[in-house]
């Protein structure tokens, strides 16, 4: 995606890995951070694997610091989500909570 001005907002999202954020989303929001300030960004990840609040806690600091790398940008709404390890049998995706999150971020876009 070479312009992303065309559109109304962005949503950015991905994984958190070994306390990073996904190498995608970081390139995305630095290639594109001129663009991305002057709209409303939103901003996801999914990430513990570990259902307690601490892991939660640790998971936001580790987007916080990818984000203070674009400072550029001031997303409307940041959240994480849990994560999923098949190998592991684990899965903390809540996807009641996704969806509405979802639904704010689209009922909070300009224009849509």
């Amino acid at each position: 995606m070479s312009d992303v001005a065309q559109y109304a907002g962005v949503v950015v999202g991905g994984a958190l890995y070994r306390g990073r954020l996904h190498r995608d989303a970081r390139r995305f929001l630095k290639r594109h951070r001129q663009q991305l300030q002057a709209m409303p960004v939103f901003v996801f990840a999914m990430g513990p694997r570990r259902d307690e609040p601490p892991a939660f806690e640790e998971a936001r600091r580790e987007l916080d610091r990818a984000l203070a790398k674009v400072p550029q940008i001031t997303p409307r709404a940041v959240v994480v989500f849990g994560g999923v390890d098949h190998d592991r049998g684990i899965d903390l995706r809540d996807w009641e909570g996704i969806r509405d999150w979802a639904e704010r971020v689209s009922e909070s876009v300009p224009g849509r």
